[in-house]
């Protein structure tokens, strides 16, 4: 019963990052349409003032582990693809995780 929870919650987990990866995707789609965009810029803890954000076809992407590298929105894109490819993967098993559950723990047993 707990390994079904833990389960359930790994398939949750995983589908909450699925939805910020497409949030992500239509964000950097909109980003190289402008040359600037108007941003409220952070001064401190407490206060903001206003502020272009320029090169936007510019981000910081995450390749692994500490390991980042410049890259343009579009490459960004095919690399957040490839990632929602190799999430998708445990989708198959939330259809029926009570069976696929059952059947791993009574072929160990």
């Amino acid at each position: 019963m707990e390994d079904e929870i833990k389960l359930k919650q790994s398939i949750d987990h995983i589908n909450q990052q699925l939805v910020g990866y497409d949030e992500l995707c239509k964000l950097l789609h909109q980003l190289p349409h402008r040359v600037s965009h108007p941003i409220m810029v952070p001064f401190g803890s407490k206060a903001f003032f206003a502020g272009e954000l320029i090169h936007a076809n510019e981000v910081l992407c995450q390749l692994g582990e500490n390991y980042y590298a410049w890259r343009t929105t579009n490459q960004t894109q095919e690399i957040i693809t490839r990632r929602k490819q190799c999430k998708n993967i445990p989708r198959i098993f939330q259809h029926n995780t009570t069976g696929w559950h059952t059947h791993k723990y009574t072929q160990t047993l």
